[in-house]
């Protein structure tokens, strides 16, 4: 088996991963009701003698993960808060990677995967008490995607489910993000978000929900500002053009928005021929993300 890396990580097609690496022991599955990652190194090393290793790995990326670590070291936890498409699961996915490199044992929880049905709710209660019990010595990361689903309503999602869940699930996950030996890095959406789409007309399901995401004890608005190297190379990925993406990231640069969501969303072809209309039309589909154009 091959080094772990980027590629093997971000475009794996399989919903269901178990295998051995040279590293340790992963975990994937991917699967509805499921969304989690776990890694358990060979020789496990705790976040914080990797910090420096983890931290300059990511900010290769996202210029703006050393905040965001010593954020999370400092504090235990830290909750990135965002716009939909600001890139939060992009930078989880890149920490999870850096994890691995770094030996650093990690459970990462992709809520809007894993809350969507009950069949699974009992594996999620074991998976999470057996991660802190197996390293309370060691530490170890939590990583968990869109907290705030624990609260979302969402088009297909019963009630039934997001309270069975909400009970038995969230209250564990807070114990978690609190726990003095994890160190736990959560994304959620910005409170416009929210107000839209996040409340149940239930007290429980509501209660869980905010006391998992206020047991981060800090938090970072995230931006998801990229380097320029990062941002052509996510640009070329995307248009197949090496000379687009170049004069594609100069522009944004010169506008000031050298950000993953940029980068991910504006039409490299359209943009160079009308850069206005291209930004108008990132703007438009912003706004639908929050479920009320303007």
């Amino acid at each position: 088996m091959g080094a772990i890396t980027a590629e093997s990580i971000l475009y794996a097609e399989k919903d269901m991963v178990d295998r051995l690496t040279p590293e340790g022991e992963l975990v994937e599955d991917k699967r509805n009701g499921h969304g989690y990652v776990m890694f358990e190194p060979y020789t496990p090393t705790s976040p914080h003698a990797n910090e420096a290793t983890i931290t300059g790995c990511v900010s290769q990326r996202f210029l703006e993960i050393p905040y965001v670590m010593q954020k999370a070291l400092d504090a235990g936890s830290v909750l990135l808060e965002g716009s939909p498409g600001a890139g939060k699961s992009n930078i989880l996915q890149d920490l999870e990677r850096c994890s691995r490199l770094a030996s650093t044992p990690l459970l990462r929880i992709a809520l809007h995967i894993n809350a969507g049905t009950t069949r699974t709710i009992e594996q999620s209660v074991t998976m999470l008490q057996q991660y802190q019990e197996r390293f309370q010595d060691i530490g170890g990361m939590l990583l968990l995607d869109n907290v705030d689903y624990g609260g979302y309503k969402g088009s297909k999602r019963t009630r039934k489910n997001a309270f069975e869940y909400a009970e038995a699930v969230l209250p564990v996950l807070t114990d978690t993000v609190q726990s003095n030996h994890i160190v736990a890095i959560g994304t959620a959406h910005d409170d416009r978000w929210r107000e839209s789409k996040w409340q149940w007309n239930d007290p429980l399901i509501n209660s869980h929900a905010s006391n998992l995401l206020e047991a981060f004890q800090s938090r970072h608005d995230f931006q998801g500002s990229m380097t320029e190297d990062s941002l052509r190379e996510l640009l070329e990925h995307r248009s197949g053009n090496v000379d687009t993406a170049e004069k594609v990231t100069r522009k944004l640069g010169e506008l000031g928005l050298l950000s993953f969501y940029y980068g991910n969303h504006v039409n490299p072809d359209e943009f160079i021929s009308d850069p206005e209309a291209a930004l108008n039309r990132v703007e438009v589909g912003r706004r639908e993300r929050y479920g009320y154009p303007q």
